[in-house]
């Protein structure tokens, strides 16, 4: 019944060697294919998710029971006429858990009207985040001026050398001709090139932990009082500093201990933004105040991401709809009829039950069925 692979005998005859080599796969998955597929039965409480079989070309669509994380079938495509075919021939749904898919909503509006469509608290978040992330970037005229940039020989280097890239880049000349009128390596030239602006190539300098990070904030605050150094280390001592005056003078000398007020990207503020301000460092969410007093759009922003964190960890749904919404933002959908609600059962499940599929499917080279155990 079984065929062996034409690898070399002693090769196959090996201990250590799997046993499962010694059979064709294909005729596996050709016993696997053979089986008949278990009946759905009735699933009250659908997760809907897509994955790739060829990512950028081909998806395929999974369903599972949210409740019991049974996989339920998995459909060809992600196409809404497939679903919404499916739900017909499947009665009974009344809760569908899916992702952001207008195809989805739009198949589960035709083929199950009365069920209730839910977003799991992860899919809502990602799409919070990108939607904080094009009111920032809308508004970095506002925020990245309140931050000075170190003034260190490093940086007016830097600054000159980004004058002199895109002054070039200008005239018209090309990224060669720019290193050759430099003197410059070809990837310095496109370092500098691909930055926007110059504050993206300020970056303070990587230090390795020491003794003195952990009395950073009360150094910062006894130097800016004129505190002397030999007070500053009497003071840190007491409050269990082990190292010596001389890391603390080269701690202070490096300035390590200075403010940190480097103008931060569009995609790190929006981290700032999406974190609870009490897991921020206390430079960090002093920056941070900074940022946001510069623009009142700003503040209402991170008024609005904390209060929505808020019922998302607080399984609120009910309050979604009164959330005031902040300019620029979509528009909320499916919340003015009152039925909003944040689900017990998410669609995570649906996304972790795509990933044995993922393994096998390419393999199979078939139709719309998986190879993957249930």
């Amino acid at each position: 019944m079984w065929t062996y692979t034409n690898r070399p005998v002693s090769r196959a005859n090996r201990s250590s060697y799997p046993v499962c080599y010694a059979f064709r796969l294909k005729m596996l998955l050709g016993l696997v294919h053979a089986l008949p597929d278990p009946e759905a039965g009735t699933v009250a409480v659908l997760g809907v998710d897509d994955f790739a079989i060829a990512r950028g070309r081909k998806y395929a669509t999974v369903l599972i029971d949210a409740v019991t994380h049974r996989r339920v079938d998995v459909l060809p495509d992600r196409k809404a006429a497939t679903l919404a075919a499916w739900l017909r021939e499947h009665p009974g749904v009344e809760v569908v858990c899916r992702d952001g898919s207008a195809a989805y909503a739009e198949a589960i509006r035709q083929a199950a009207p009365h069920a209730v469509q839910a977003s799991d608290r992860w899919h809502l978040w990602h799409n919070l985040a990108a939607a904080v992330e094009k009111t920032v970037i809308s508004h970095s005229a506002c925020w990245n001026t309140t931050s000075s940039p170190a003034g260190s020989a490093l940086a007016a280097r830097t600054r000159e050398r980004f004058a002199a890239v895109h002054d070039l880049l200008a005239e018209g000349a090309g990224l060669l001709e720019c290193a050759r009128r430099l003197g410059w390596a070809l990837n310095t030239v496109k370092r500098y090139a691909r930055a926007k602006r110059v504050e993206e190539l300020l970056r303070p300098p990587r230090y390795g932990a020491c003794l003195v990070d952990s009395h950073r904030d009360l150094v910062r605050q006894r130097l800016a009082e004129k505190v002397p150094v030999t007070r500053i280390l009497a003071e840190i001592r007491e409050h269990g500093y082990t190292g010596s005056a001389n890391l603390l003078v080269r701690y202070i000398n490096q300035g390590r201990a200075d403010p940190e007020r480097i103008v931060p990207s569009p995609r790190r503020l929006v981290s700032w933004l999406m974190s609870r301000p009490a897991d921020l460092p206390d430079h960090t969410r002093r920056h941070l105040d900074d940022l946001l007093s510069a623009c009142p759009e700003m503040t209402t922003l991170a008024s609005r991401a904390r209060e929505f964190a808020a019922i998302l960890t607080g399984r609120r749904g009910e309050d979604l709809p009164r959330v005031p919404r902040v300019a620029g933002w979509p528009a909320p959908t499916n919340l003015s009829d009152g039925r909003a609600a944040i689900p017990p059962m998410p669609s995570g499940p649906s996304s972790m039950r795509c990933c044995p599929i993922r393994r096998v499917w390419p393999i199979g080279a078939g139709g719309g069925r998986s190879t993957a155990a249930g």
